[in-house]
């Protein structure tokens, strides 16, 4: 995995004019996939999804600071990578990442239970 720190190239499916990253939740997806980066809900006050970094993944009480300054790191990674979105959008593209990822999760699950057999 890559220091939070690092600049490193990045495949970026959307490109503006100026062949900037363009500010796409794909283009968020990639960054959260060359650095390791988990989206989850925390495990209390679960309301919003939020970016988990390495051994800091989903500590047990996620006070609102520590999700804020996890939303922080994120936002400085796209900006260090030319890819210019406001926290805000960046705050809501990671909602829909986490609802798909919920939603696929859960459909595992409901997959592996009625493969044992389960109602």
């Amino acid at each position: 995995m890559h220091a939070l720190t690092d600049v490193i190239e990045i495949d970026f499916p959307h490109r503006d004019a100026a062949d900037r990253p363009a500010g796409t939740l794909e283009n968020i997806e990639a960054v959260i996939a060359a650095f390791g980066v988990v989206v989850a809900r925390p495990p209390l006050n679960a309301a919003q999804f939020v970016p988990f970094f390495g051994r800091d993944r989903c500590p047990g009480a996620a006070p609102e600071n520590v999700r804020d300054v996890h939303l922080s790191k994120l936002h400085d990674i796209c900006q260090r990578h030319r890819l210019e979105i406001d926290i805000d959008t960046l705050a809501r593209h990671l909602q829909l990442i986490g609802l798909e990822v919920e939603d696929r999760e859960r459909q595992q699950a409901n997959g592996a239970r009625l493969r044992r057999g389960g109602a």
